[in-house]
């Protein structure tokens, strides 16, 4: 419907690895006015929101013979995955350019990540 002006991979793990991509396009609106549009399908792996319910957090199936609560272990599970690396390049791409700076954006997708609510009374 609106013209699209420019779209750029700004992160592929997923041909590599299955890890996740992050892809932008800049649209063009009736107004002129442009838009950046980010779609995310980020890395499945090291979901360290499984470790405390004892769950592995590279196979949501594979229970642990305990659960994990160490904070260390969860950060490290964490950090291994390839979200916060594949975030951190659309902030690069959008920052590396004066004019893309200002630009709206709007962020979708399937980022596999937890939020506050994963972690309530009727989450158990």
């Amino acid at each position: 419907r609106w013209p699209t002006s420019t779209a750029k991979l700004v992160f592929d793990r997923f041909v590599v690895d299955d890890r996740g991509s992050l892809v932008v396009c800049h649209l063009q609106l009736p107004d002129e006015q442009e838009v950046i549009v980010a779609s995310a399908h980020l890395d499945w792996q090291g979901y360290s929101l499984y470790l405390p319910r004892g769950y592995e957090g590279n196979s949501p199936f594979a229970k642990t013979a305990n659960p994990t609560t160490d904070l260390a272990d969860i950060d490290r599970l964490e950090r291994g995955s390839t979200r916060l690396a594949a975030l951190q390049a659309l902030v690069q791409y959008l920052n590396s350019d004066r004019q893309r700076r200002n630009v709206p954006v709007v962020l979708g997708g399937d980022f596999n990540d937890g939020s506050h609510l994963d972690w309530t009374a009727q989450t158990y």
